[in-house]
């Protein structure tokens, strides 16, 4: 029998959701908490086949797991709560800029972005114009070149890819 129906027949129909899909990355971590709570809890590995055969074998896990997914739920709805109070936060900072006093408090980050991308633009047409017209000279002198603009351009891109996701943010929420 899988441990899935073990979580089914307990009542925990939440954890068992949570453990089925093989997810990777914060959602995997948070099916690895359950898990490991919930072997906490019944005193026994924390893998599949030993919590199922803890449940078959302890009529009083059932108990146990349902305790365990109640808690879960409620750890999981602070979280979501924090989340949205951050987000929420965030708004209200956005909103209290954008009704500043003054147009380039309103404009700043249409205005990056428009500058950036034709700054971006202007430094490869002037590199490919310096090495068309051989003025670059050696192909280590362009390594020069690049490297001192890699970590201008890296530190111009986090900044208006961030400006691009929070205007996404906003929009989905209907802030503005």
């Amino acid at each position: 029998m899988s441990w899935t129906d073990a979580l089914i027949r307990a009542g925990a129909p939440v954890l068992k959701s949570v453990v089925e899909q093989q997810i990777g990355g914060v959602g995997g971590k948070i099916a690895g908490a359950a898990i490991d709570s919930l072997a906490e809890a019944l005193g026994t590995e924390a893998t599949g086949e030993a919590i199922a055969e803890k449940i078959d074998a302890d009529p009083s896990s059932a108990v146990v797991v349902q305790r365990v997914e109640q808690q879960f739920v409620q750890d999981m709805a602070r979280i979501a709560e924090a989340n949205r109070d951050a987000m929420v936060s965030y708004h209200q900072v956005l909103m209290l800029d954008a009704n500043q006093e003054g147009i380039l408090s309103k404009l700043w980050r249409p205005l990056f972005a428009i500058v950036f991308t034709v700054m971006f633009g202007m430094v490869g047409v002037t590199i490919c114009w310096l090495m068309w017209t051989r003025q670059l000279g050696t192909l280590q002198q362009l390594g020069e070149v690049t490297t001192f603009l890699t970590f201008m351009f890296i530190a111009g891109c986090a900044v208006l890819g961030v400006q691009i996701y929070q205007r996404s943010e906003e929009k989905k929420a209907g802030v503005s």
